[in-house]
């Protein structure tokens, strides 16, 4: 995965909740101390050298709200994403939270993703909601995110493209024969 994934890798799982209709709305969720990044592996006095991952992560820090809309059933709901990054750790932590009821069921519980940048290898996926991922980003943030199998739609196909703008990302997304939309994230 490219390094400036992991913005893209967030915003990639959280529009992969975006199945179904409904707005419900729930708290953004912040990363616990259980999901601690590793300690640096540098000597006593010296730091950890800040490699290309890090320092483009560090470009999309922040806060993110923004909107999903459901082209196929009509509904749409809100979209919040905190991405925090250790430098000194090389790791990145990502939470996101998409309202509304997803796949046809419930407003999910929010996710929290974790990013190792000094091995750009992205800590999530596999889990209920989504099923296994794959995610591959360009030099300039833009992504393509599939699962094979979303086990909350049927364990059907879902492809997402996004693409890194000044004001955050926007794009699209389909579940094979099931869903297609659009979503945007600015940064707040």
């Amino acid at each position: 995965m490219n390094s400036k994934a992991f913005a893209s890798a967030a915003l990639a799982a959280l529009v992969l909740f975006a199945g179904c209709s409904g707005d419900d709305d729930q708290a953004t969720p912040t990363p616990t101390d259980e999901m601690a990044p590793p300690t640096p592996t540098a000597g006593p006095g010296s730091q950890a050298p800040v490699n290309a991952a890090v320092q483009r992560a560090l470009e999309v820090e922040g806060t993110y709200s923004g909107q999903w809309n459901n082209a196929t059933f009509g509904s749409s709901g809100p979209i919040d994403l905190t991405i925090e990054v250790s430098a000194e750790a090389q790791f990145a932590v990502v939470a996101l939270d998409l309202g509304g009821t997803v796949f046809g069921g419930d407003d999910p519980a929010p996710v929290t993703f974790q990013i190792d940048l000094a091995t750009e290898d992205w800590l999530g996926g596999g889990d209920e909601l989504f099923g296994q991922s794959d995610l591959t980003v360009d030099d300039a943030g833009n992504f393509v995110l599939t699962a094979p199998s979303v086990p909350g739609v049927g364990n059907v196909a879902m492809t997402m493209n996004g693409t890194r703008v000044a004001t955050g990302y926007e794009g699209t997304y389909e579940i094979t024969g099931v869903a297609s939309g659009t979503f945007t994230l600015t940064a707040t």
